[in-house]
Formats: C-alpha cells, sequence, structure tokens
C-alpha cells in the first residue's frame, strides 16, 4: 500500500503569461474557469486557483496559523468548501475569490477532511478520518443535517453526476489493501469497482457523463502510482498516465470532460517537489502548470477543476 508522499518545504513559481497554447491547453478560454489546489509555501499549506492554462495564480487563503488544504468547488464554481487545520482539521466554505469564509464543523477529537459537493449543491460529502466518527458523512452546505453512512478507513468521496451514487477509497487493515468502492449516495451496501491485495487504488474522480471513473494506482507493480480509468462499473480497466519514476495522483476532470488535471510527485533538479499538469482526458499532450526551480522544493496537489455557469 503506498501512502500520500510526505511533503516538503517549497517555493512556487508558476508558468506565467504564456499568451499562445499548444496541446492539452489549445482553446482555453475563461469558460474553462479556473482550477484551486494547496501549495505548500513557507507560512504552511494554503490554497491557491489558476487558469488551466497556468496563468493568472491568486493565493485564496493565508494564514500563519492555519494551514488550509483539500479545496473543492461548488456546482457553479461559486462557492469552494476547503480544510482548514490547526490542532484538528474542520470544514470550511468560502466564495470562489476567497471572501465570506464560513465554518461548517465544530468537532472535538477528530479530523473532518476530502469535502466534496452533491451535483445539486445540496450536500457536503467528507471523511473522518480517526475514531471516533470513522467514516464517510454527508451534510448540508450550512454544516447541519449530518449523516453517516460508513463506519470503516474511508476517504475521498466523490460523486456520481447523477447524485444517485458516492464512490470512495477504503482501507483494508487485514489485507493492507486500498480498494475503490461505490454505494448508494442514501447509504447501504457497497460494491468493489477497483481491489486487489497489495494494491493501492486510490482518488476516484467521476467522468462528467458518468460513464467512467479516473483513479490513481500502483498497479501492476508498486513502483509508482499512475492514473487509470475505468467504467462506472469497474469494468474496462485502463491505464491514462505512465511515467517512470513519478507518481501521478489526485485527478479532477474538466467541466467538460475533454481534459483532466492532477498531480505529480518525483525528482526534479536534484529534490523532490510535485507538479500540476493539465492533459487531454487520454492522458496525451500533457502540459505542466507549474514548475520547479533549481534551488527549491514546491508542492502543488489536490486540484479541483471550477464548474462555470
Amino acid at each position: 500500500m503506498l501512502k500520500r508522499p510526505v511533503l516538503v518545504a517549497a517555493v512556487l513559481v508558476l508558468l506565467a503569461g504564456a499568451t499562445v497554447m499548444k496541446g492539452a491547453n489549445a482553446g482555453l478560454t475563461s469558460r474553462d474557469g479556473r482550477i484551486a489546489y494547496v501549495h505548500l509555501a513557507y507560512g504552511g499549506y494554503q490554497i491557491y486557483a489558476v487558469s488551466p492554462a497556468g496563468a493568472q495564480r491568486h493565493r485564496l487563503t493565508s494564514s500563519r496559523r492555519t494551514n488550509s488544504f483539500e479545496p473543492s468547488f461548488a456546482p457553479g464554481g461559486r462557492r469552494i468548501a476547503f480544510v482548514r487545520a490547526t490542532n484538528q482539521a474542520e470544514l470550511w466554505t468560502m466564495s470562489a475569490d476567497s471572501t465570506h469564509k464560513q465554518r461548517l464543523t465544530f468537532s472535538t477529537g477528530r479530523d473532518e477532511v476530502d469535502p466534496a459537493w452533491s451535483p445539486d449543491g445540496k450536500h457536503i460529502a467528507f471523511a473522518v478520518d480517526e475514531h471516533p466518527g470513522q467514516g464517510i458523512w454527508i451534510m448540508r452546505p450550512d454544516g447541519k443535517g449530518r449523516v453517516r453512512l460508513t463506519s470503516s478507513a474511508d476517504r475521498q468521496p466523490a460523486w456520481s453526476p447523477d447524485e444517485s451514487e458516492i464512490a470512495f477509497q477504503h482501507f483494508d487493515v487485514a489485507t493492507v489493501t486500498d480498494s475503490i468502492l461505490v454505494m448508494p449516495s442514501a447509504g447501504g451496501a457497497t460494491t468493489t469497482l477497483a481491489g486487489e491485495p497489495g494494491v493501492s487504488d486510490l482518488d476516484p474522480a467521476w467522468s462528467p457523463d458518468g460513464s467512467s471513473i479516473l483513479f490513481a494506482s500502483d498497479r501492476p507493480d508498486t513502483s509508482q502510482l499512475d492514473l487509470w480509468l475505468m467504467n462506472a462499473d469497474g469494468s474496462n480497466v485502463r491505464r491514462v498516465t505512465d511515467t517512470p519514476n513519478r507518481d501521478e495522483r489526485d485527478p479532477a476532470w474538466s467541466p467538460d470532460g475533454r481534459r483532466i488535471a492532477y498531480s505529480g510527485n518525483g525528482y526534479f533538479h536534484g529534490r523532490s517537489s510535485s507538479l500540476l499538469y493539465v492533459s487531454n482526458a487520454g492522458g496525451s499532450n500533457r502540459r505542466i502548470v507549474s514548475h520547479t526551480c533549481a534551488d527549491c522544493f514546491e508542492v502543488t496537489e489536490a486540484p479541483s477543476w471550477q464548474p462555470v455557469p
């Protein structure tokens, strides 16, 4: 089983100002929204937004006392759910321009993470990362009406576009396996979509048309994480990325389903760093949205692509 890479101190340098984009970025306009992501800077983890072409970077959170991470755009793209952590992790929302921040959870002794908006905007699914309360939950966007759906070591909930199901990442202690399961969004019996003993299947992301699920996996060996695609019923698993010596994960779809964003962790300029990429949905025409410099670390991960009404 692969764990999330240990993050290191970083300085972010974004690709700036290019007016002519090729490949994955050809034809991108303001209608393609923005990508929110987490960046580890000197002051801790903070949330930034950038255009899919890698321009117009803007910092959305800023605090020396708290870390902010795991952004999730609401339908319509006008609000973002995210995690803010000091001694423990709590869920918040803010406007897409970083104003009107609102705290949603006030729990004690447990971390609440991995927010994901339902397609109708009426609920937020999230994970409780430790006892008591471990599992996947849902609540209204005001933090009320909490309902627990699972009670295992489950993370990374992802709604189907028709809101009928939630895919999520499940860890089985007995087999040391991370699998991708799916359940009705109201709770109930689960079905395994991807999972093999000793393999890490992580970070499910449902395609906008509901036909397939993108995920990260270290199959067929344990050397690295790559992106894979499967049908919504778990069939027809096929590889999307295969970059030597680089872990690729945290996939997010563009609203039209033609492109994907994801993070890639590897060794750049003699140091361990993670970059943010945009490519076509099939993995071709990949372009770096952020890059490292020769004397710095960089951490960029957990992208969320803004739906534009």
